[in-house]
């Protein structure tokens, strides 16, 4: 319990941001619109329908050394990306935290700056992957200082199942450094 503490205040104090890019490129998928069905079992997402803002593609992201959740590449095509966190559950378990990330840029042109600007409770996300798709109903959009974060609630292994999405917000201190994260969660449609 301890060590996943650890590891969610060191996921949420820094590695979510990301730094300025030459270029926006919006995302080029269309947008799937599932309707929400059945799975089975777990899978791995590879695409997100994040309701008005389109589909996405979703990349694995691992963990550092000392715990932090990856985060999608740095590039132009990495700021309509989202960051999922494979040290955490896969869509379909019974238990635990789908954790996905995107960023946010100063310029306002990425994932996550669209993401503050129009997500919000009630949208619906869809994962898909392998055949399979998850639909996530937004139940709360939450704002924390990184230090003040409940991580225990936020990366939970033993929770009913779940789904959050982190993006940096507040005002940018430097790179990679904002004052706060937004966390949207999310609940499984049966």
């Amino acid at each position: 319990m301890r060590r996943t503490a650890l590891i969610a205040a060191t996921i949420l104090a820094g590695g979510l941001c990301g730094l300025p890019a030459a270029s926006a490129t919006p995302s080029d998928a269309p947008s799937a619109r599932a309707t929400c069905s059945t799975h089975d079992g777990t899978f791995t997402p590879t695409r997100v329908d994040l309701a008005e803002l389109g589909s996405h593609g979703v990349v694995p992201v691992g963990r550092s050394a000392n715990g932090q959740m990856g985060s999608p590449p740095l590039t132009t095509a990495g700021k309509s990306l989202v960051g999922w966190d494979t040290g955490g559950a896969r869509p379909g378990a019974d238990r635990g935290t789908v954790a996905l990330d995107a960023h946010t840029w100063p310029d306002g042109s990425a994932l996550g700056n669209q993401m503050l600007r129009a997500t919000g409770v009630g949208d619906v996300l869809v994962l898909s992957g392998g055949g399979e798709q998850l639909c996530y109903r937004v139940t709360k959009r939450k704002v924390y200082e990184p230090s003040r974060a409940p991580v225990n609630k936020i990366f939970s292994r033993t929770a009913p199942a779940k789904l959050v999405f982190i993006v940096c917000s507040g005002t940018r201190l430097g790179p990679g450094n904002w004052t706060t994260r937004t966390v949207w969660y999310a609940k499984p449609i049966a």
